[in-house]
């Protein structure tokens, strides 16, 4: 026999996805939204190494991974939520973030520390 919480949380999960499924479209155009916001914010930003600002090359770059929340990627997050995350982020094109990550000898996030800094 299942248990009360077993039970609860079946009932969570059919919820869930009967209220994903009703709300399908919803959800598609709210998502579609948030990545336009976000990426006019990183275009207005643009690259903190090179000024890069095609929104397509650019990616969030966190400067200190244990004040990271979540990935910049979840777009189903909240506004509110989203732009606190971005306080803790720089935004970099694609090639500086990948040898920002690749620098040899020196630590990837006190080179990011010294971008935000510099600025």
């Amino acid at each position: 026999m299942a248990t009360k919480q077993e039970i609860r949380k079946e009932g969570d999960r059919v919820r869930a996805n009967t209220w994903y499924a009703a709300n399908k479209e919803r959800r598609a155009k709210r998502v579609a939204a948030t990545r336009k916001w976000l990426s006019g914010m990183k275009a207005e930003a643009g690259c903190s190494t090179c000024g890069e600002n095609d929104p397509v090359c650019l990616d969030w770059h966190h400067t200190n991974p244990q004040e990271k929340s979540f990935n910049m990627i979840e777009t189903c997050r909240s506004r509110v939520a989203l732009e606190a995350e971005t306080k803790k982020c720089v935004v970099l094109c694609a090639n500086c973030h990948r040898k920002l990550h690749s620098a040899e000898g020196q630590r990837p996030h006190q080179i990011a520390r010294e971008l935000v800094t510099a600025e």
